[in-house]
């Protein structure tokens, strides 16, 4: 069933320390995606051993898995008459034993005079009425006025279910949950049917399991692959 539209209220923000301005929240059901998004590389530790897990942890930044996300928008800011662009995607990681975990991430684009609660590019949707987000969000700059972005997350996987034991397989479902667009102290609230966007299947790699289409063979030999972004 479509989400329709629920409400129009006015909530209060503060701007910096001292000055306090209305936000018009608009909420709508649209299913136009804002967004291409592509995961052209993921790879996940060894999350099933919680004593390797914790080692992989300890000499890693307390990171696990790693994510590479790139998303060109489909519009530009200014015809838009937005400020600003953001877009919510949940991100499934499962096996042939079932759920696994998830990561929350956010693409936003923004104009670089865009000051928004405080500092720049900042709408939380966690723990949001509108958004079942309950979890910290990593969040990818997709670039000012209208740039493509290649965000790298990172993250520990301490919630993950490591009951299971080693998995034969794993794969990422990549799944968009809605948008907002906000326009001097107007946000507008778009809310759809959960959708899937793409679906990876990784291979084993090492003591983990890596999709790779991002680095040349030679580049990965000589890398961490919980840490693609400092590739030489």
């Amino acid at each position: 069933m479509n989400k329709k539209l629920v409400a129009l209220f006015i909530l209060s923000i503060a701007i910096g320390a001292a000055i306090v301005l209305p936000l018009a929240f608009f909420m709508f059901s649209v299913d136009n995606p804002q967004y291409s998004v592509q995961i052209p590389y993921a790879y996940i530790g060894n999350f099933w051993d919680n004593n390797t897990a914790n080692n992989i942890r300890a000499q890693n930044y307390g990171w696990l898995y790693s994510i590479v996300f790139r998303a060109s928008p489909k519009f530009t800011l200014n015809p838009f008459s937005a400020s600003a662009i953001y877009e919510l995607y949940s991100i499934e990681v499962y096996s042939n034993k079932g759920i696994i975990g998830n990561v929350t991430y956010t693409v936003e684009t923004r104009t670089s005079s865009f000051v928004h609660n405080g500092y720049e590019g900042k709408f939380d949707f966690t723990g949001s009425q509108w958004f079942n987000v309950t979890q910290n969000v990593s969040t990818g700059i997709n670039g000012f006025e209208n740039g493509t972005s290649l965000a790298y997350l990172n993250g520990s996987a301490d919630n993950w279910n490591s009951s299971i034991g080693k998995p034969m397989n794993l794969s990422l479902t990549i799944i968009r949950e809605g948008w907002v667009s906000v326009n001097g102290n107007n946000a507008s609230v778009h809310l759809i049917n959960s959708e899937k966007v793409a679906e990876l299947q990784l291979q084993p790699y090492g003591d983990g399991f890596i999709y790779n289409n991002l680095l040349t063979a030679d580049k990965l030999s000589t890398i961490n692959p919980i840490m693609p972004q400092y590739v030489k």
